[in-house]
């Protein structure tokens, strides 16, 4: 439970790092899975109502993101 809480610290200075890089496509791809986080971060307590689809789009808006990154170097 600890890492739900740790992770948008650890997403935050991810975005503000990867922000400072030049390129149109390094900075959509950051922006996206900066927000992709905050929807899945915000998701979280909402599967406990039985919903679980809100962080599992924000998760893979994350990954979207990720590949994104990943393919940009």
């Amino acid at each position: 439970m600890l890492g739900y809480f740790l992770e948008p610290i650890a997403g935050v200075s991810l975005y503000l790092t990867l922000l400072g890089i030049e390129g149109k496509l390094i900075k959509a791809a950051t922006h996206v899975f900066f927000w992709g986080a905050v929807v899945f971060t915000v998701g979280l307590p909402i599967i406990l109502v039985k919903n679980p689809y809100i962080s599992i789009i924000g998760d893979l808006t994350k990954l979207i993101g990720l590949v994104m990154l990943v393919m940009s170097k």
